[in-house]
């Protein structure tokens, strides 16, 4: 049982509709009065990757919610010039965290994304027009403490012409995209 885990319990049609508490010594959270039906319900601990699940309001059963140790990936970023980062901004994906979540650099470029479910992760840093190489595959255990570093570079320019490989001529509105993923066969 975990005490002092926050709970919150929202309407499921209706968001606007929720009620919070914390659990007790022995890790229930008793809510006063919920109306009949649907409830989200989402547990947050310090140190934890948030639970959540769906409860039916009444039910004979008791909804039990399991919180995981979380990790943390921290770390700092470096300007194209050596100096701190402020407010660049760090992105972590991936299979505990989608959509990305986002962090920013403080004045003296360090960065800290707590609560970090276990998983793997994709976690990048850019500022402005300026980019590091993304950490791709980066495992995040339970409990783990990740320190990285990314060291910003100036974004480069592309331009060229698309033609049609038949005629040679240059085709309009072409769409084109660049990547730096690599297809592998």
């Amino acid at each position: 049982p975990l005490a002092s885990a926050h709970v919150r319990a929202e309407r499921e049609d209706d968001a606007a509709v929720f009620s919070t508490v914390d659990t007790d010594a022995e890790g229930i959270a008793r809510f006063a009065s919920l109306a009949p039906g649907r409830w989200v319900l989402r547990a947050d601990a310090d140190g934890a990757a948030p639970a959540g699940g769906v409860w039916r309001v009444p039910s004979s059963e008791t909804p039990t919610l399991t919180v995981r140790a979380a990790g943390r990936v921290g770390g700092i970023v470096l300007a194209p010039d050596g100096t701190p980062a402020d407010g660049a901004e760090v992105a972590i994906v991936g299979s505990g965290i989608w959509p990305e979540r986002l962090a920013s650099a403080g004045v003296d470029g360090r960065f800290s994304l707590e609560g970090v479910p276990p998983g793997v992760y994709e976690v990048s840093a850019r500022h402005g027009s300026a980019r590091a190489e993304p950490r791709r595959g980066l495992t995040v255990e339970a409990g783990a403490r990740i320190v990285l570093s990314f060291a910003l570079s100036d974004g480069a320019a592309l331009a060229g012409i698309v033609v049609d490989g038949a005629s040679g001529e240059p085709v309009a509105d072409a769409r084109v995209r660049a990547s730096t993923e690599v297809l592998a066969l």
